[in-house]
């Protein structure tokens, strides 16, 4: 994707296959700005750097603030990855966080419980997985 000549066409025919993109680790490295002036992208996964402290930081705590009205703005989810905490959790989701995945909301399972997880999901009307550890 860092071949600009090429990046918008690959990402024009990505999304015409209905594939989904995301921009991961949003707000560090290569993840910049720039990249949301292209409509391609339904979610922004943000950074494990905002989310860490976040909840002891003002600066973060109004870095994922922004991102939530951000993502609201330009009408594409907002993730978070690694939440490990409940203080991370409900600060992500007062800032407009939409999923998330992480130790506190599912540990690391054998996969005979995932299995599981999503045979019961294809059962389920409204076809949730819950994570049972």
């Amino acid at each position: 994707m860092q071949a600009l000549d090429q990046r918008e066409a690959r990402l024009s025919a990505l999304q015409h296959l209905g594939i989904s993109l995301t921009v991961d680790d949003f707000g560090s490295g290569a993840s910049s700005l720039l990249l949301l002036q292209q409509p391609h992208f339904s979610r922004l996964k943000i950074s494990q750097a905002f989310i860490d402290s976040g909840a002891q930081q003002p600066s973060q705590q109004a870095i994922l603030h922004t991102l939530g009205q951000l993502a609201r703005q330009l009408n594409v989810q907002l993730s978070a990855k690694n939440i490990e905490t409940l203080s991370q959790w409900q600060l992500l989701q007062g800032s407009g966080c939409d999923s998330g995945r992480g130790y506190l909301l599912c540990p690391p399972l054998p996969a005979e419980a995932i299995a599981h997880m999503f045979g019961h999901a294809l059962h389920n009307p409204v076809g949730e997985l819950a994570c049972a550890s």
